[in-house]
C-alpha cells in the first residue's frame, strides 16, 4: 500500500464500481427485457391491412387537424383510417419536428394543454360524426425517427373530457410502445460501455 492512501479509499472506489456497474447492467438488462416484450406483442397483433380497409377519410382527417390547431398543436399529419368490420376509424396522428411540430406548445400547457386537445378531438368526433374509436399519436423527433406511439380508445377519452374517469385512469387504458426510444437508449448505452 502506497504511503499515505486509507484501506477505506480503495475499497469504497472498487464497491462504487462494482455498484455502478451493477445497476448499468441493470438497467441495459430491463431494456433488453422491455424491448422484447414489445416485440413478443407486436409478433401476437393482427397485420393492420386485416384490422383496416379502405381509403382514408379526408374530411375527418381535416376536422382532427383543425382541433388540434385549436388546441395549439401545429404541423400534425393526420391520417383517419377505416377499421375493417366496423363504422369506426382509427385517427393516426404523427406529430413530427421535421413537418414543423414543436413539443413547446404542449409541454407549456401541461396537463392543461393535454386536456384541451382532448377535448377538441372529442368535441370534433361527436359534433361532425367523424367515428373515430381509437386515436394514436406517434411522436418523431428532429431528424424524423419515431421515438413513441401512445394510442388510447375515444370511449376514454369521452370520459376523460367529461370528468368521468381522472388523468391517471385514462393512461392506464392507454397503450404506450417505446420500443423506438428504449432501443435509442441501448444504443448510447453500449456505445458508452465501449
Amino acid at each position: 500500500m502506497a504511503e499515505g492512501a486509507s484501506p477505506e479509499k480503495s475499497r469504497s472506489g472498487r464497491g462504487c464500481l462494482w455498484g455502478c456497474g451493477g445497476c448499468l447492467g441493470l438497467m441495459i438488462a430491463s431494456a433488453c427485457l422491455v424491448v422484447a416484450g414489445f416485440v413478443i406483442i407486436r409478433a401476437l397483433q393482427p397485420d393492420p391491412e386485416v384490422l383496416f380497409s379502405g381509403a382514408s377519410d379526408p374530411v375527418a382527417e381535416a376536422a382532427v387537424e383543425n382541433a388540434l390547431n385549436n388546441a395549439g398543436i401545429f404541423g400534425a399529419r393526420v391520417t383517419v383510417i377505416p377499421t375493417k368490420g366496423s363504422d369506426e376509424q382509427l385517427a393516426y396522428v404523427v406529430l413530427d419536428e421535421v413537418s414543423g411540430f414543436s413539443m413547446d406548445g404542449l409541454a407549456e400547457g401541461g396537463d392543461e394543454g393535454l386536456a384541451n386537445a382532448l377535448l377538441q378531438l372529442d368535441a370534433a368526433n361527436r359534433s361532425q360524426g367523424l367515428n373515430i374509436g381509437q386515436v394514436a399519436m406517434e411522436y418523431r423527433d428532429e431528424r424524423g425517427e419515431p421515438l413513441f406511439v401512445v394510442a388510447t380508445d375515444q370511449e376514454d377519452i369521452e370520459a376523460f373530457t367529461a370528468g368521468e374517469i381522472s388523468r391517471e385512469e385514462l393512461l392506464a387504458g392507454t397503450e404506450i410502445d417505446l420500443s423506438n426510444l428504449l432501443g435509442g437508449i441501448e444504443a448510447l448505452s453500449e456505445m458508452s460501455g465501449q
